[in-house]
């Protein structure tokens, strides 16, 4: 019976850690798993449950876009042809039977810079500058058969808009062709 007594007393601790570890320790260890845990690159697409990921969540990393096609009739103005959410909206500026124009319309809360060019045989000042307040609107851009529009937006140094517009106007009504990509 001393052997056994002088056995434990010798393994105490050992005998406590299995313990600890059978009971318990074992479901604390795996809710401590932290993001310095795992190796770069080893998290696959099993281990991640259904619905984790959300655009949401990825919105800050990945640039987002957004394309819309519209049929304007000829005479007709102010039409929105894309909203670009968090630097505002393209319009159409006017669709006539030769060209069809856009303006960017600043409908944020803050100051906006645009860059604006337009392909156009025609003299003009492009490309453009200019800071937009709230409730601003650039100059239209006139497109004519196969040319574009260019704008590229900013919110400080953070994030900036580029969109591309074509143009074509057929005599009755101008079909727009509007994409944004937008990248922080």
């Amino acid at each position: 019976m001393g052997r056994i007594i002088n056995h434990v007393r010798g393994n105490l601790v050992a005998y406590f850690a299995l313990v600890v570890a059978l009971t318990g320790g074992t479901a604390y260890a795996a809710n401590t798993i932290g993001s310095s845990d795992i190796i770069d690159g080893e998290v696959k697409t099993p281990d991640i449950a259904n619905q984790a990921v959300t655009p949401a969540k990825l919105a800050t990393t990945l640039p987002q876009d957004a394309s819309k096609r519209m049929v304007v009739p000829a005479g007709s103005t102010g039409q929105l042809l894309l909203d670009v959410p968090g630097f505002g909206q393209i319009r159409n500026k006017n669709c006539s039977g030769k060209s069809a124009r856009s303006s960017f319309f600043n409908d944020t809360a803050s100051s906006v810079t645009v860059f604006t060019d337009a392909s156009s045989t025609a003299p003009s000042t492009d490309p453009r500058f200019a800071v937009l307040s709230p409730g601003e609107e650039t100059m239209g851009t006139e497109i004519e058969g196969t040319e574009r529009a260019i704008y590229q937006a900013g919110l400080g140094a953070k994030s900036i808009a580029t969109i591309v517009v074509m143009g074509r106007p057929n005599g009755i009504n101008c079909l727009y062709q509007v994409h944004a990509i937008i990248a922080d």
